[in-house]
Formats: C-alpha cells, structure tokens, sequence
C-alpha cells in the first residue's frame, strides 16, 4: 500500500514539476482609451519580439519589430487612422506566435482570444521540401509556391492537426522558388 501510495506521489510531483517547467508568457491585450490598445508581454527567455496587425487580405498596417531579445514588452498603439472592422493581430516570440482579432466599431475596440500558434518547419533535403507544422487553430492549410513572383503551385493540406508533408522539387526547373503556408 505505501509503495503504491509513493508511486502516486511521485507522478503527482512529474506531472505538477512538468507543468510548471512549461514557458507561458504573461500575455495582455487591454482596450484603452481614444481607440488604443496596450499590449503587454512577459516571458522568461529574452527572444526577438515582432507585433503586426494586418486587415483580412493580409496587408500590414503596423508593424513593430524589438532590436535586441525582450523579456518584455509594454507598448500602446494607436488605432485611430483604421476604418471600422475585423483585423489580425499577431505578436511572435521566437518560434511562437501569439494571434488575435481586433474587431472595430466607432470608438469600440473588441479583443478577441489569444490563440497560441507555433511557426512551421521547413526543411529542403535531395530535391525535396520537408514541411511540418502543428495545426492548433485547425482550420484549412494551403501552401503555395510561387516562382520568380507568380504562383507556380499550390496544396492544400487539410484541418488536421500536425501536419506533415514532402514534396518533390526534382522535377521544377531552376529559378527562385517562394513558399507560402
């Protein structure tokens, strides 16, 4: 009984040590006066920090990139020159990218949920393009290849969650090859 009674302890210890050893940025978006957010971010690790908010066909509207790795970061933008409607925010940290939507009305600025992504793998081995990524917002992947600026292919990968594919470049003439996830 006091072997199985350790035996629980013990794991009880792992899983809670295990949990606590995780990196979980403190991350805040607030809604402040005169159609301004604050953006506020605290991790342990000093990374390169990047925040973006783009409207809905991906054209950035502020950009703001730290010049030297960031435990933290406390800034206010002013969203006073955009129109009434629907944005993407992302704030990426080394690896990580932290997204939202911004939805404005008037003076009203709604924040919506912070979905934690992590930035795909890319790997280019014997003629073959390796790509994976964890699909956590499960929705629909496409990537797109585009040769010296226009499309020269494109796949779509689905809504499942890891995704993992190859594909075979041995065919492709020479040229400068663009892929977009």
């Amino acid at each position: 009984m006091k072997t199985r009674n350790l035996f629980f302890a013990f794991v009880a210890l792992l899983v809670s040590a295990t949990g606590y050893a995780t990196e979980t940025p403190k991350t805040e978006i607030l809604s402040a006066q005169d159609d301004k957010i604050l953006v506020n971010y605290e991790t342990d690790k000093a990374v390169l920090l990047e925040l973006t908010i783009t409207d809905n066909d991906g054209v950035i509207l502020h950009e703001w990139k730290s010049e030297t790795p960031q435990t933290a970061v406390k800034k206010i933008f002013s969203l006073k020159e955009l129109e009434d409607g629907t944005y993407q925010f992302s704030l990426k940290s080394g690896s990580k990218s932290l997204n939202s939507v911004l939805s404005i009305d008037g003076e009203t600025i709604d924040i919506g949920p912070l979905v934690e992504m992590y930035e795909p793998y890319f790997a280019f081995k014997n003629d073959k393009l390796y790509v994976s990524f964890l699909n956590q917002s499960m929705k629909n992947v496409y990537l797109k290849v585009y040769k010296d600026g226009e499309q020269y292919n494109g796949f779509n990968f689905g809504k499942n969650f890891d995704v993992q594919k190859c594909i075979d470049f041995s065919m492709a003439k020479s040229g400068t090859y663009d892929i977009v996830l």
